[in-house]
C-alpha cells in the first residue's frame, strides 16, 4: 500500500489494514477453523397404519376445548395431516 493511499483513508480503515498487514508480515494469518458439528439430514416422518389409528382414536376422545390442539402439539403433527389421512383410500 502506498503512502498516498494511506493518507486518504480514515483512522478505522487505517487500523484495520495495519492489523491485517501485521498478521501477514508475521506469517500468522489465521484461517477459520472448520465447524466440527455434524448437521443432521432432515427426514420426513412416516406414520404406520397403527400409529395413524392410535392418533385418530385419541382425536375421537377429545371432548373439551383445547384438547385437539394439545393432541396435535403432543404428537407434533398438523391438523391438515389428519385431513389427508382421512381422505386416503383404506386398504381392503
Amino acid at each position: 500500500m502506498t503512502p498516498s493511499m494511506k493518507a486518504s483513508m480514515t483512522d478505522s480503515e487505517h487500523s484495520a489494514i495495519s492489523a491485517s498487514e501485521a498478521r501477514r508480515a508475521n506469517g500468522a494469518e489465521i484461517a477459520a477453523a472448520p465447524n466440527p458439528e455434524v448437521v443432521p439430514v432432515a427426514r420426513r416422518r412416516r406414520f404406520s397404519g397403527a400409529e395413524k389409528q392410535r392418533i385418530f382414536d385419541a382425536f375421537d376422545r377429545c371432548a373439551n376445548s383445547g384438547e385437539v390442539g394439545a393432541l396435535l402439539r403432543r404428537e407434533a403433527i398438523y391438523s391438515s395431516m389428519l385431513s389427508t389421512w382421512r381422505n386416503q383410500p383404506q386398504p381392503p
